[in-house]
């Protein structure tokens, strides 16, 4: 209902509604990852999208996020704002991984309400202003620290 006048919800609607359908009731994460992959596809992002589930890896915290990199061949983790609250930056650095934080600051961006409502979901965005602008939207606003 809050989408409903959005000038892209005819075009966006169904397929993510689709997933959502397909999704209620059951676990959360696949429903997750068959929107980020929607997404990706709708922002046409060239990106391999893996699963720490794939891996054999029991270690938590930052042992295991260290672990999935390397399991991955990456030697950079970019971790939201908050992992600077737990994260041991040696750990990393040991490993040979460089650690960085998003600064994440949105780039307003017409929506139906009035005033702009920072923190919604990507699907604000696309219902909103479309894929291209979505797209130009993360390049401005998603840099690492």
């Amino acid at each position: 209902l809050s989408y409903g006048r959005s000038p892209y919800y005819e075009k966006w609607i169904e397929p993510i509604g689709q997933i959502i359908r397909k999704h209620a009731g059951h676990r959360l994460a696949p429903m997750n990852t068959e929107l980020i992959k929607l997404l990706a596809r709708a922002l046409n992002l060239q990106i391999p999208i893996r699963l720490a589930s794939e891996f054999d890896i029991l270690s938590h915290g930052d042992d295991r996020l260290i672990e999935l990199v390397q399991a991955v061949g990456g030697t950079h983790y970019l971790s939201g704002r908050g992992g600077a609250n737990y994260q041991d930056p040696e750990k990393f650095a040991s490993a040979g991984i460089e650690l960085s934080y998003t600064q994440f600051s949105p780039t307003p961006y017409a929506q139906r309400s009035k005033t702009f409502v920072a923190g919604l979901s990507i699907v604000d965005a696309l219902f909103n202003v479309g894929a291209a602008k979505t797209l130009e939207l993360l390049s401005l606003t998603s840099q690492p620290e």
